[in-house]
């Protein structure tokens, strides 16, 4: 089967972005469509609307959930869940360009401890970190002692500047003391960030503050000397 790259990209595009029951269909459909000797071009010609930036509203896919989760061994501390809410407060984890939302991280400690830290941190679909926060600041911990029992809920800030795809969150609790690790987890939950009409940015991190701007002249242009 003959495919020309415009139609896979599209159809590629629908899929990572598609829900995920429409990803099920999608699938299959793609999949008799190559069994038959379609060209994907027939099955895609119909692009995916992308809503602009004024509609766009944060919502709960509950299939979007990680398969590679680790939980490290508890050794004075337990995180029992996290989460992603939007500012309204509602559960969230599929959201767009340059909305915040809060991450949530709730746990208990196991043992009395001190100097406590905690961390969070943001990583691409190749395992690369992007982003993280640190409670208290670099250098700085907990000005109390912890007691066993003691339940806590932390709650770090973001505004997505990132560009669509999904990602990885994963974070935990240490103590300068030892075992410095009292609790972590890896890719404790994944969400995904959606295309918008007006994007672009490449790479991972969108930093553009303005659109980009073309002129064309008829001024002579030197090179930059080396």
């Amino acid at each position: 089967m003959y495919t020309q790259p415009l139609p896979v990209v599209r159809a590629y595009q629908k899929l990572i972005y598609a829900p995920t029951d429409e990803q099920k269909r999608l699938i299959s459909e793609y999949r008799t469509a190559d069994q038959a000797g379609t060209d994907l071009a027939t099955i895609a010609s119909t692009e995916t609307t992308v809503p602009s930036q004024e509609t766009d509203v944060a919502t709960f896919d509950p299939g979007l959930t990680p398969e590679t989760t680790e939980a490290y061994p508890l050794q004075g501390a337990e995180i029992l869940s996290f989460r992603m809410l939007d500012l309204t407060g509602r559960v969230v984890n599929v959201v767009y360009p340059g909305q915040e939302c809060q991450i949530e991280v709730c746990g208990r400690f196991l043992t009395a401890n001190d100097r406590i830290y905690f961390g969070i941190h943001i990583r691409s679909i190749s395992g690369t970190v992007i982003t993280g926060q640190r409670h208290p600041e670099n250098g700085k911990f907990l000005d109390r002692i912890v007691r066993a029992g003691e339940n806590f809920c932390i709650t770090y800030g973001f505004k997505m500047t990132l560009v669509p795809g999904v990602y990885f969150v994963g974070g935990g609790v240490w103590s300068l003391n030892e075992p410095n690790c009292l609790h972590r987890i890896t890719d404790a939950l994944m969400f995904r960030i959606m295309p918008t009409q007006d994007s672009y940015a490449l790479g991972v991190v969108d930093t553009a503050s303005i659109k980009p701007s073309l002129v064309f002249t008829r001024q002579e242009i030197r090179a930059v000397p080396e």
